[in-house]
């Protein structure tokens, strides 16, 4: 699929004004945009040149069936010109990646790993839950939000590689026919042994994906059509927040870093700006809910909506 760039300050479809090119992959480029009529109004818009082996279509079916999915990406419009097909949809921050990058972090601490990994399942499973593989489970592809709570939450996006691994007869949900060899989708680094050696992928090799995480032997042994134990894996990433003594309330790496940055700002002479900003942040929310985000809730990882 070829790429297509649009000119920074033009309007597309007299809706969108592209600001900036915020990202550039494989299957497509992603640009911010804003409301022609409020600016305050920010989307994502993703591009594709027009040709056979195009995605966007696809990937618009898939965050359309998404919209029924709890704090998942949502599909706000697409289009198609003489040129080029876009979809707009939800803006979010700066992915894994780039915050390691900016940040000079080299590696996240056990306890961020961990509070991240829960978020990342929850994705997954909802992409799971609609009958669809993502196949390109990496950190590029999990952000964070822009505004208000959604900034401490984790999302997944680009949606563009999904694959059904589910086809649906009278209303109820059956695994499709797994093919004898399948080509490398996704990321080298990322991919599961059975990607490597050609095997079809399923919801395991998604999970697998989060082996950059550090975590556990589970779904070493699970088939093509095994469901993931997500609430196995969730108690097992919550053990470790358990013994860290980390809450989902204790701030980021990366906000510990912005916390010292404002302290230093403000009084740079003061000791106190080196203080620990992990410890105050969980003592102003120790009266919360245990789980202040609904994508950590143990309960939505319980529930197998799609019966497979």
């Amino acid at each position: 699929m070829d790429i297509y760039d649009l000119d920074i300050g033009k309007p597309v479809n007299k809706k969108w004004v592209v600001e900036a090119k915020v990202g550039e992959g494989a299957c497509g480029v992603v640009y911010r945009v804003h409301d022609v009529e409020n600016k305050k109004i920010k989307a994502a818009l993703k591009t594709e040149a027009n040709d056979e082996n195009g995605v966007l279509r696809k990937e618009a079916n898939v965050i359309k069936q998404l919209q029924l999915r709890k704090h998942m990406v949502r599909l706000i419009h697409c289009g198609k010109r003489e040129q080029y097909s876009y979809i707009v949809m939800t803006l979010y921050g700066k992915n894994l990646n780039q915050i390691k990058k900016d940040y000079e972090l080299k590696n996240f601490t056990h306890g961020c790993v961990s509070k991240i990994a829960i978020q990342a399942l929850y994705a997954i499973k909802q992409v799971h839950e609609i009958g669809y593989i993502h196949r390109d489970v990496k950190p590029s592809n999990m952000v964070i939000g822009r505004q208000g709570m959604e900034k401490r939450m984790v999302f997944l996006i680009d949606f563009g590689m999904c694959r059904a691994y589910a086809v649906w007869e009278g209303g109820v949900a059956r695994h499709r026919k797994a093919r004898e060899k399948a080509l490398l989708r996704g990321t080298a680094r990322y991919c599961s042994p059975q990607v490597h050696s050609r095997q079809e992928q399923g919801r395991r090799d998604d999970v697998w994906a989060l082996e950059w995480l550090d975590i556990f032997t589970h779904i070493r042994n699970l088939t093509y059509e095994d469901r993931p134990n997500y609430r196995l894996i969730y108690d097992k990433l919550l053990a470790t927040m358990t013994r860290l003594k980390t809450t989902f309330t204790d701030l980021y790496d990366w906000e510990v870093i912005q916390s010292q940055k404002k302290a230093d700002q403000k009084d740079k002479s003061s000791t106190q700006s080196s203080a620990d900003a992990r410890s105050s942040t969980t003592a102003s929310n120790s009266k919360e809910s245990p789980y202040p985000f609904p994508n950590v809730n143990p309960v939505e990882f319980d529930s197998n909506d799609i019966k497979l």
